[in-house]
Protein backbone atom coordinates (compact mmCIF):
# COMPACT_ATOMS: atom_id res chain seq x y z
CA UNK A 1 0.00 0.00 0.00
CA UNK A 2 1.08 3.80 -1.35
CA UNK A 3 2.13 5.82 1.30
CA UNK A 4 1.76 10.00 0.41
CA UNK A 5 2.65 11.98 2.93
CA UNK A 6 0.58 15.60 2.54
CA UNK A 7 -1.20 17.28 3.75
CA UNK A 8 0.76 17.29 6.94
CA UNK A 9 3.13 14.11 8.14
CA UNK A 10 1.04 13.51 11.23
CA UNK A 11 -2.14 13.82 9.40
CA UNK A 12 -1.05 11.15 6.20
CA UNK A 13 0.74 8.67 9.23
CA UNK A 14 -2.96 8.23 10.91
CA UNK A 15 -4.85 8.08 7.87
CA UNK A 16 -2.96 6.04 6.54
CA UNK A 17 -2.26 3.74 9.39
CA UNK A 18 -6.13 3.60 10.10
CA UNK A 19 -6.37 2.37 6.16
CA UNK A 20 -4.47 -0.41 6.89
CA UNK A 21 -6.30 -1.35 10.00
CA UNK A 22 -9.64 -1.12 8.53
CA UNK A 23 -8.28 -3.03 4.89
CA UNK A 24 -6.97 -5.43 6.67
CA UNK A 25 -3.41 -4.83 6.19
CA UNK A 26 -2.67 -4.65 9.78
CA UNK A 27 -4.66 -7.73 11.40
CA UNK A 28 -6.56 -8.03 14.26
CA UNK A 29 -4.45 -8.66 17.34
CA UNK A 30 -1.07 -7.06 15.32
CA UNK A 31 1.67 -5.67 17.95
CA UNK A 32 2.22 -1.72 16.62
CA UNK A 33 5.91 -1.02 17.45
CA UNK A 34 6.72 2.73 17.05
CA UNK A 35 10.07 1.82 15.24
CA UNK A 36 9.25 -0.06 13.11
CA UNK A 37 5.73 1.77 11.72
CA UNK A 38 8.04 4.87 11.82
CA UNK A 39 10.87 3.07 9.71
CA UNK A 40 8.66 1.84 6.70
CA UNK A 41 6.47 4.71 6.52
CA UNK A 42 9.72 7.02 6.65
CA UNK A 43 8.80 9.54 9.60
CA UNK A 44 10.02 10.03 12.94
CA UNK A 45 8.94 8.24 15.93
CA UNK A 46 6.55 11.20 16.83
CA UNK A 47 3.74 11.02 13.95
CA UNK A 48 3.63 7.22 14.99
CA UNK A 49 2.91 7.72 18.39
CA UNK A 50 1.01 10.56 17.72
CA UNK A 51 -1.45 8.88 15.14
CA UNK A 52 -1.62 5.62 17.66
CA UNK A 53 -3.19 7.13 20.46
CA UNK A 54 -5.90 8.37 17.99
CA UNK A 55 -7.08 5.32 16.95
CA UNK A 56 -6.68 4.25 20.29
CA UNK A 57 -9.68 6.89 20.78
CA UNK A 58 -11.13 5.22 17.79
CA UNK A 59 -11.37 2.20 19.20
CA UNK A 60 -9.27 0.97 16.42
CA UNK A 61 -6.16 0.38 18.89
CA UNK A 62 -5.79 -1.67 22.10
CA UNK A 63 -3.43 -0.01 24.59
CA UNK A 64 -1.58 -2.21 27.87
CA UNK A 65 0.20 0.73 29.21
CA UNK A 66 4.15 0.44 29.33
CA UNK A 67 3.45 -2.99 27.57
CA UNK A 68 1.96 -3.24 23.89
CA UNK A 69 -0.03 -1.29 21.23
CA UNK A 70 -1.74 -3.65 19.15
CA UNK A 71 -4.89 -3.62 16.19
CA UNK A 72 -8.12 -4.22 18.24
CA UNK A 73 -10.45 -7.26 17.70
CA UNK A 74 -13.91 -7.27 17.41
CA UNK A 75 -15.75 -9.69 19.07
CA UNK A 76 -19.78 -10.60 18.28
CA UNK A 77 -21.31 -8.50 20.87
CA UNK A 78 -18.91 -5.25 20.20
CA UNK A 79 -19.50 -5.49 16.35
CA UNK A 80 -23.41 -5.33 17.46
CA UNK A 81 -23.61 -2.41 19.66
CA UNK A 82 -21.19 -0.70 17.04
CA UNK A 83 -24.04 -1.35 14.52
CA UNK A 84 -27.04 -0.02 17.46
CA UNK A 85 -25.27 3.15 18.20
CA UNK A 86 -23.72 3.87 14.88
CA UNK A 87 -27.28 3.61 13.21
CA UNK A 88 -28.91 5.13 16.18
CA UNK A 89 -26.81 8.11 15.32
CA UNK A 90 -27.05 8.62 11.73
CA UNK A 91 -30.58 7.34 11.91
CA UNK A 92 -31.52 10.85 13.79
CA UNK A 93 -28.94 13.04 11.93
CA UNK A 94 -30.28 11.90 8.32
CA UNK A 95 -33.77 13.35 9.31
CA UNK A 96 -32.43 16.39 10.49
CA UNK A 97 -30.16 16.74 7.46
CA UNK A 98 -32.63 15.86 4.76
CA UNK A 99 -34.34 19.30 4.52
CA UNK A 100 -30.31 20.76 4.72
CA UNK A 101 -29.41 19.15 1.76
CA UNK A 102 -28.25 21.51 -1.19
CA UNK A 103 -28.50 20.60 -4.45
CA UNK A 104 -24.65 19.46 -4.50
CA UNK A 105 -24.62 17.68 -1.28
CA UNK A 106 -27.29 15.81 -3.05
CA UNK A 107 -24.83 15.24 -6.06
CA UNK A 108 -22.03 14.64 -3.79
CA UNK A 109 -23.91 12.06 -1.87
CA UNK A 110 -24.54 9.84 -5.33
CA UNK A 111 -21.30 10.16 -6.39
CA UNK A 112 -20.37 8.56 -2.60
CA UNK A 113 -23.09 5.84 -3.47
CA UNK A 114 -21.68 4.93 -6.91
CA UNK A 115 -17.96 5.05 -5.13
CA UNK A 116 -19.13 2.19 -2.79
CA UNK A 117 -20.57 0.17 -5.77
CA UNK A 118 -17.78 0.58 -8.00
CA UNK A 119 -15.15 -0.52 -4.78
CA UNK A 120 -17.40 -3.48 -3.50
CA UNK A 121 -16.95 -4.72 -7.24
CA UNK A 122 -13.28 -4.03 -7.32
CA UNK A 123 -12.35 -5.64 -3.86
CA UNK A 124 -11.08 -2.62 -2.47
CA UNK A 125 -12.31 -1.91 1.33
CA UNK A 126 -10.12 1.14 1.77
CA UNK A 127 -11.82 3.26 -1.09
CA UNK A 128 -15.76 1.55 -0.11
CA UNK A 129 -14.94 2.80 3.84
CA UNK A 130 -13.94 6.39 2.38
CA UNK A 131 -17.10 6.21 0.76
CA UNK A 132 -19.19 5.31 3.68
CA UNK A 133 -17.50 7.71 5.72
CA UNK A 134 -17.88 10.82 3.42
CA UNK A 135 -21.75 10.03 3.27
CA UNK A 136 -21.89 9.52 6.91
CA UNK A 137 -19.56 12.84 7.40
CA UNK A 138 -21.33 15.32 4.97
CA UNK A 139 -24.98 13.72 6.80
CA UNK A 140 -23.71 14.51 10.70
CA UNK A 141 -22.26 17.72 9.12
CA UNK A 142 -25.79 19.26 7.74
CA UNK A 143 -27.44 17.75 10.87
CA UNK A 144 -26.01 21.08 12.22
CA UNK A 145 -25.24 19.43 16.03
CA UNK A 146 -21.48 20.03 17.41
CA UNK A 147 -22.09 17.50 19.83
CA UNK A 148 -23.27 15.13 17.67
CA UNK A 149 -20.43 15.60 15.56
CA UNK A 150 -18.10 15.12 18.39
CA UNK A 151 -19.95 11.60 19.72
CA UNK A 152 -20.01 10.36 15.74
CA UNK A 153 -16.15 10.85 15.50
CA UNK A 154 -15.39 8.35 18.35
CA UNK A 155 -18.20 6.09 17.35
CA UNK A 156 -17.62 6.03 13.78
CA UNK A 157 -13.72 4.54 14.44
CA UNK A 158 -15.29 1.64 15.54
CA UNK A 159 -17.67 1.14 12.53
CA UNK A 160 -14.64 1.21 10.65
CA UNK A 161 -13.36 -1.50 11.93
CA UNK A 162 -16.54 -3.60 11.83
CA UNK A 163 -16.17 -2.56 8.53
CA UNK A 164 -12.91 -4.03 7.57
CA UNK A 165 -13.55 -6.91 9.37
CA UNK A 166 -16.47 -8.09 7.10
CA UNK A 167 -15.01 -6.92 3.77
CA UNK A 168 -15.03 -10.08 2.52
CA UNK A 169 -18.79 -11.00 3.52
CA UNK A 170 -21.76 -10.16 2.28
CA UNK A 171 -22.69 -7.80 4.48
CA UNK A 172 -20.79 -5.65 2.38
CA UNK A 173 -23.51 -5.81 0.12
CA UNK A 174 -26.39 -5.17 2.46
CA UNK A 175 -24.41 -1.88 2.91
CA UNK A 176 -24.49 -0.64 -0.26
CA UNK A 177 -28.17 -1.78 -0.59
CA UNK A 178 -28.86 0.45 2.24
CA UNK A 179 -26.97 3.41 1.21
CA UNK A 180 -29.06 3.64 -2.27
CA UNK A 181 -32.32 3.54 -0.60
CA UNK A 182 -31.70 6.11 1.89
CA UNK A 183 -30.02 7.84 -0.71
CA UNK A 184 -33.40 7.29 -3.04
CA UNK A 185 -35.02 8.98 -0.19
CA UNK A 186 -32.88 12.30 0.51
CA UNK A 187 -33.66 12.92 -3.70
CA UNK A 188 -37.60 12.71 -2.67
CA UNK A 189 -36.53 15.77 -0.28
CA UNK A 190 -38.58 12.76 2.42
CA UNK A 191 -36.83 13.27 5.91
CA UNK A 192 -38.93 10.22 7.64
CA UNK A 193 -38.35 7.86 4.93
CA UNK A 194 -35.00 8.01 4.96
CA UNK A 195 -34.78 8.21 8.29
CA UNK A 196 -37.02 4.67 7.94
CA UNK A 197 -34.75 3.24 5.20
CA UNK A 198 -31.94 3.76 7.91
CA UNK A 199 -33.24 1.46 10.39
CA UNK A 200 -34.56 -1.13 8.31
CA UNK A 201 -30.71 -0.99 7.33
CA UNK A 202 -29.35 -1.36 10.44
CA UNK A 203 -32.10 -4.21 11.18
CA UNK A 204 -30.92 -6.10 8.22
CA UNK A 205 -27.21 -5.75 8.68
CA UNK A 206 -27.63 -6.59 12.77
CA UNK A 207 -29.56 -9.46 12.06
CA UNK A 208 -27.00 -10.56 9.18
CA UNK A 209 -24.27 -10.12 11.56
CA UNK A 210 -25.71 -12.16 14.25
CA UNK A 211 -25.55 -15.02 11.77
CA UNK A 212 -23.17 -17.61 11.74
CA UNK A 213 -22.20 -16.81 8.17
CA UNK A 214 -20.39 -13.48 9.77
CA UNK A 215 -19.07 -15.05 12.64
CA UNK A 216 -16.11 -16.25 11.34
CA UNK A 217 -15.36 -12.39 9.43
CA UNK A 218 -15.54 -10.83 13.06
CA UNK A 219 -14.10 -13.07 15.19
CA UNK A 220 -11.06 -13.47 13.45
CA UNK A 221 -7.82 -15.39 15.32
CA UNK A 222 -4.99 -13.30 16.43
CA UNK A 223 -1.91 -12.88 14.58
CA UNK A 224 1.09 -14.89 15.47
CA UNK A 225 3.05 -11.76 16.90
CA UNK A 226 0.24 -10.84 19.06
CA UNK A 227 0.95 -10.82 23.56
CA UNK A 228 0.62 -14.33 25.18
CA UNK A 229 -0.82 -13.20 28.28
CA UNK A 230 -3.00 -9.61 27.17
Amino acid sequence: MSFAPPPTRAAAVLDQLRAEIVGGVLAPGEILKDAELATRLGVSITPVREAIAELAREGLVEVSPNRWRRVAEMTLEQAVATIDIQFILFGGAVERAVPQFTDEDVVQLEANVAEMRRAIADGEPASTAKAVAQFFELTIARAGNAELSGVWNLVFGRGRRFMGLTATSNLWQLWLDGFTEVFAAVQKRDADLAGRRVREMATTIRETTLGPEAHGYILGAPSSNSPANP
